[in-house]
């Protein structure tokens, strides 16, 4: 807490403040993401489990699913963009 408060400068609070509205909006987008996983819909994220699944062919279906993250590759990347320009 010492630390954070020797280095903290009150020009820097639009910039967190601009950094954390980026972070939501990339969590938004994250958490979007979903596919049908066995007549449900699942979130990327809640997918991860069956990737330890001892059936090859079981995890490769749902790695396969992961192409869903392409839908909204521009999206991420233009966050990623203005997250870079923060820094």
């Amino acid at each position: 807490m010492r630390s954070e408060a020797a280095i903290f400068h009150p020009d820097n609070l639009p910039l967190l403040s601009q950094e954390m509205k980026l972070s939501a909006e990339y969590d938004k987008i994250i958490g979007a993401q979903t596919v049908m996983w066995e007549g449900q819909e699942k979130t990327l994220a809640e997918l991860q489990v069956v990737y330890f699944d001892h059936d090859r062919a079981h995890r490769e279906k749902a790695w396969r699913l992961l192409r869903r993250q392409l839908a909204d590759r521009q999206a991420i990347n233009d966050l990623w963009v203005d997250f870079i320009q923060l820094a």
